[in-house]
C-alpha cells in the first residue's frame, strides 16, 4: 500500500486487484506483436483517512505515454461544455482563466467567447499544444508543475480549471495547494472528473484504467477541495465519458495543506470486490446461454474500458469479432487479442447476434441505429458500462435467450 496522493496518508484499504492486464491504447498491427504486449498489476485501493480511491502501483510515464496515439478533445462530442461556460460566466464574468491539461483548446476556445476573459492554457503534449496555439491561445507547453515557480509564479488568477485532469496526475494535494495559491479570495476552481461511485453500486470494473491513477466519488471530491480552502457552490453530472461529475468551490481561504474531513464513509469501496464478481459470473452463464443458442458474439467498440473488461471479466474466449466506427482502429490489434478491429459493415445480412456495447453511453443510441440498419436477423444488445445499470442490462437480455429456448 502507497501513500495518498490527496492526504499523504499510509493507512489505504485493498478495494479489487484485477490481475495484470495490458495497456489499453496499444494496438498492433499483427497477432504477434497483440499477443506480446507487457502487461502491468491492476489494483484499485482507497484511503480511510480522506476517502479518495487510487491505484495501488502506476505504469512510467515513459512506458505508458511513448508512441501514444493521444486522444484530443475534439475526437469527442462534449455538448456540456457550453453549460460549463455558462455557470463559470454567472460567477466570474470576467478575469484571467488558467486550464490546466487545456489539450487542443477546445474548453478556452469556447470559454473566451462568454466574457472579457484572458485565458492562458497549460499543456505538456506538444502535438495538442501546438493545435491549441493554433486557435489563438496562450498555450505554455509544459507539466502544470513546472510552471508554479516561473510562467504562473506572479499571476492573480480568477478562475481554474481542470477538466478531466485531476484523475491523471500523481500529486493531487500540490495541484490543489498551488490552485489556492494562484486564484485571488472568492475566485473560483472548476473541476470535471469521471464518477467513480455509479460503477461501484453496478459492479463495473471498466471505471479502471491504467491512465487514472485517482478515483473520484462525490463526497471524495467535495472534501477534497474543502480541505484546500475552496467551498463548494456547484455540484452536478453529465452523462459524458460514463458519468463525470463537475464542482465549481470558491476560494475562502489560503490554504497550503490538505485538512482531513472529520467523517469518511468508504463502504461502497469495501462491496465493490464483490460486486464484480457476481457480476462476472452472471455475464459468463449469459454469454454461455447465447453461445449454446447459436448466437454469435460481437465486442462494439474498442477504447480503453472495453480493454479493462474483456481482460478483466475473462470474455476474450466468447468475442467472435471485435468493431470500431473509428476508423483509425481498424485493422489493427487490441492488446492481446485474436481479431482484428473492423468496420460494422462486415455484420451486414448476419443473423444471431448478441452485440456487447462497450461504447461510451452517450453514444449508445447512435450504435444501436446504426446495428439496425445491418439487416442483422435477431440481434440484441448488451451495454458492459456504467452509468446504465449493467446488472438490469444483464437480466434483462438473459431473459430474452431464456424465453427463446
Amino acid at each position: 500500500m502507497g501513500k495518498c496522493r490527496l492526504c499523504r496518508g499510509n493507512e489505504s484499504v485493498p478495494v479489487i486487484e484485477l490481475g495484470s492486464l495490458p495497456i489499453a491504447h496499444q494496438f498492433s498491427e499483427t497477432i504477434a506483436q497483440s499477443q506480446e504486449r507487457q502487461v502491468y498489476p491492476m489494483q484499485l485501493e482507497v484511503c480511510p483517512l480522506c476517502g479518495m480511491a487510487q491505484l495501488a502501483q502506476t505504469i512510467p510515464p515513459e512506458i505508458l505515454y511513448t508512441n501514444y496515439n493521444y486522444c484530443f478533445s475534439t475526437w469527442k462530442n462534449q455538448p456540456h461544455v457550453a453549460d460549463e461556460c455558462e455557470l463559470i460566466k454567472q460567477m466570474m464574468p470576467n478575469g484571467t482563466i488558467v486550464e490546466v491539461g487545456c489539450n487542443d483548446g477546445l474548453f478556452l476556445s469556447a470559454m473566451a467567447e462568454y466574457g472579457d476573459y484572458k485565458c492562458i492554457g497549460i499543456e505538456p503534449n506538444k502535438v495538442s499544444s501546438k493545435l491549441a496555439q493554433s486557435k489563438g491561445l496562450t498555450v505554455i507547453n509544459k507539466f502544470f508543475e513546472d510552471t508554479i515557480d516561473n510562467e504562473l509564479a506572479e499571476i492573480d488568477v480568477n478562475v481554474v480549471v481542470a477538466r478531466q485532469v485531476l484523475e491523471h496526475i500523481n500529486d493531487v494535494d500540490l495541484f490543489l495547494a498551488e490552485a489556492n495559491r494562484m486564484l485571488v479570495l472568492g475566485g473560483i476552481i472548476c473541476l470535471e472528473v469521471p464518477n467513480t461511485d455509479i460503477a461501484l453500486t453496478t459492479g463495473d470494473v471498466s471505471c479502471l484504467w491504467e491512465e487514472h491513477v485517482n478515483y473520484f466519488t462525490p463526497a471524495s471530491l467535495q472534501a477534497a477541495l474543502e480541505g484546500f480552502g475552496f467551498k463548494l457552490r456547484v455540484n452536478k453530472t453529465y452523462k459524458f465519458s460514463g458519468e463525470a461529475i463537475l464542482m465549481i468551490a470558491e476560494k475562502i481561504e489560503n490554504r497550503a495543506t490538505f485538512k482531513k474531513p472529520s467523517t469518511v464513509d468508504i463502504k461502497e469501496f469495501l462491496n465493490y470486490s464483490d460486486s464484480v464478481a457476481e457480476y462476472k459470473t452472471l455475464l459468463i452463464d449469459t454469454l454461455h446461454e447465447y453461445r449454446n443458442n447459436d448466437y454469435s458474439i460481437v465486442l462494439y467498440g474498442s477504447g480503453c474500458r472495453a480493454s479493462t473488461a474483456i481482460h478483466s471479466l475473462e470474455l476474450i474466449a466468447f468475442i467472435d469479432s471485435i468493431v470500431d466506427d473509428q476508423v483509425e482502429k481498424q485493422g489493427l490489434y487490441m492488446p492481446q487479442t485474436m481479431q482484428p478491429v473492423t468496420s460494422s459493415d462486415v455484420l451486414k445480412g448476419k443473423e444471431n447476434v448478441l452485440f456487447l456495447l462497450a461504447v461510451n453511453n452517450e453514444n449508445e443510441t447512435k450504435v444501436i441505429d446504426n446495428i439496425a440498419g445491418l439487416n442483422i436477423a435477431n440481434f440484441e444488445t448488451l451495454s458492459l458500462h456504467s452509468p446504465t445499470n449493467i446488472k438490469n442490462e444483464l437480466q434483462r437480455v438473459s431473459s430474452l435467450i431464456t424465453y427463446a429456448t
